[in-house]
């Protein structure tokens, strides 16, 4: 694919904005801006789960500045341990990773640190309009889809990694929300058991159901009762969104469900929003703490949110994200005004691995101790881009500290695919999977 120029990247900016707020609309968001910005981030991380296509930045040459390197694993207390749902490699906290089809060639099966993981979710498999299965996992065809699904689990199992099939994500609520109507349910769980458990020897479902709005709430019980049904052993696992803490209430009916569900993880990456007319500053993608009425995200406020309502800390995890986001000119950090700045790239524009090779050699490099998460100021901007944040190996140890201190289930990735860096010494090219290794034992 050929790399998007600085005026096309400027115009998809300006069509991500308006696509936005039509979907708001069409999604029954009317004027309600929390709606608006739930749909924004609920989307710019997890949208590219049907895409088969990735943003390419151009590199600008700019001169190089010395950065701090990473620091070094710190080991944590081993006695610290986890009982709850099934877990894998006989670690005390889950590490679900997701691993999704249309990435493949970023982190090929025999590259993975199956190591670090307790599960991993292969994606993604969603229902057709004729109620069939989606399971082409972005390989061009069902066969391809079946033989990449079969590689993994072997390669996973081996390493006593269970492995899940992720199921929906965002843009794919309405087909869910028909797939499993009362008419259709009992053939659609039907087809999920044969797929995952029958044909592919998988352990359980990753249910990307997004979002559950009020009236899907019975829906998606009864669909959750007849999984349980059918496959008594099945693991199912459930990705919720964060929470903005000036806005919004956690929704009560995830604590009632919880006991149905063996973990529950919040989709804690990307809570950063830039809508035209809102107040809200420039801000982290994954802050551990520090959201305020103009940055009013977290993840310790939307755990809190969480637990507050009921849900067990042991079946909550949080999210880990090895992409970032990049802001337009002017800002150059967090906690700044706007000022006409967008967030102009995010998802697989923005992995770990494009961020470490084409804008971390030209940024100065900085870490917000007050809210755990590194950043990168670029001046002069490197395609657009004058302000990144993103995930580094000490926010992740910091996030594995504040996992156990709360007494957590876990963490999900998102994607296992987007931090490898296949140019780096071999000891050196899967970093944040190493320190996940390392730190959530």
């Amino acid at each position: 694919m050929k790399a998007t120029t600085t005026e096309q990247l400027k115009s998809l900016a300006r069509t991500y904005t308006i696509f936005f707020v039509v979907l708001a609309f069409a999604h029954g968001c009317g004027n309600d801006f929390a709606c608006r910005v739930s749909l924004q981030s609920s989307s710019s991380a997890r949208s590219e789960t049907n895409t088969k296509s990735n943003v390419k930045h151009e590199v600008v040459s700019t001169p190089e500045t010395v950065l701090k390197k990473p620091v070094a694993p710190v080991k944590q207390n081993e006695s610290e341990t986890f009982q709850n749902s099934p877990l894998g490699n006989n670690k005390s906290t889950w590490i679900l990773g997701y691993y999704v089809g249309y990435q493949s060639n970023l982190y090929p099966p025999e590259t993975i640190n199956y190591d670090a993981l307790t599960h991993l979710a292969v994606g993604t498999i969603f229902p057709n309009d004729n109620g069939s299965l989606d399971t082409e996992l972005n390989q061009g065809s069902e066969e391809n889809g079946s033989r990449l699904a079969e590689i993994l689990v072997d390669r996973a199992h081996n390493k006593g990694v269970k492995v899940l099939a992720m199921l929906g994500g965002a843009g794919m609520r309405v087909k869910l929300v028909a797939a499993t109507t009362p008419s259709n349910l009992n053939s659609f769980v039907a087809s999920l058991v044969a797929y995952a458990r029958d044909q592919h020897g998988m352990d359980g479902l990753d249910l990307a159901w997004e979002p559950i709005k009020a009236e899907d709430e019975k829906q998606f019980e009864a669909f959750v009762d007849a999984l349980r049904q059918a496959w008594p052993e099945i693991i199912l696992t459930f990705p919720t969104g964060y929470i903005y803490s000036n806005r919004d209430k956690a929704n009560p009916f995830i604590a009632r469900i919880a006991s149905k569900l063996d973990q529950i993880n919040i989709q804690s990456y990307s809570m950063a929003v830039a809508l035209p007319g809102s107040e809200w500053e420039s801000w982290h993608s994954s802050a551990l703490r520090g959201q305020s009425s103009f940055t009013p995200t977290s993840i310790s406020e939307s755990v809190k949110m969480y637990l507050g309502i009921g849900v067990p800390p042991s079946k909550l995890g949080v999210g880990i994200g090895f992409f970032g986001i990049c802001y337009s000119t002017p800002v150059t950090g967090p906690r700044q005004k706007l000022n006409g700045s967008r967030i102009i790239a995010s998802g697989n524009s923005m992995s770990y691995s494009k961020i470490m090779q084409e804008y971390y050699p030209y940024a100065k490099y900085s870490y917000d101790q007050f809210s755990d998460v590194p950043y990168l100021t670029l001046d002069p901007p490197v395609n657009d881009c004058s302000y990144i944040s993103y995930e580094d190996e000490k926010s992740i140890i910091r996030k594995a500290e504040y996992v156990k201190k709360e007494g957590l289930g876990g963490a999900i990735i998102w994607t296992v695919n987007q931090g490898y860096l296949p140019d780096a010494p071999s000891e050196k090219r899967d970093p944040l999977m190493t320190v996940i290794q390392e730190n959530f034992q």
